[in-house]
């Protein structure tokens, strides 16, 4: 870091020192941070032995080689924008191929979720929806659907 005299520095001793004295150690910190670039504080961080990584915005989480390695970015086709990149879920389980859908569009689930998942009958779904639990202008698709990917038992994730 270029400065061997913070290590007797009462101010940095302990860590309640150093939290006491934050603002202080973080201003100096992040000017001695400007003069290098990320890839080469990570090198040299790495070689001293300190467990470091980057902080990455959106756009670098997005392409990073881990990220792309897990196929973390996966395309779906939206009714309004057409094809959309979204992030996968990290979580994998088995071998099988995993099976993506966009989020819906507003109600678009509404007869699945509240029919056929929750088992509510059409006079008690036009109750909610003149007591406006459903949001302000909300009409209820008259039929009962499947949703595609979810029934069966299937989870929004495996095939």
């Amino acid at each position: 870091m270029g400065h061997p005299e913070w290590i007797g520095d009462p101010r940095y001793l302990t860590f309640s020192e150093r939290a006491e004295n934050s603002e202080l150690l973080l201003s100096e910190l992040e000017m001695i941070f400007r003069r290098e670039s990320v890839a080469n504080w990570l090198l040299l961080l790495r070689k001293a032995g300190v467990p470091v990584g980057p902080v990455n915005d959106v756009a670098q989480a997005l392409s990073d080689p881990h990220t792309l390695a897990r196929n973390l970015i996966v395309e779906t086709e939206h009714p309004r924008f057409g094809k959309i990149r979204q992030v996968a879920s990290p979580a994998s389980f088995g071998n099988g191929e995993r099976v993506y859908r966009r989020a819906p569009i507003r109600n678009e689930d509404f007869s699945y979720v509240v029919r056929d998942l929750l088992g509510y009958q059409d006079e008690e779904i036009n109750k909610f929806v003149e007591l406006g639990a459903f949001g302000a202008g909300t009409e209820p698709p008259a039929t009962s659907s499947s949703r595609p990917g979810l029934s069966g038992g299937q989870g929004l994730f495996f095939g």
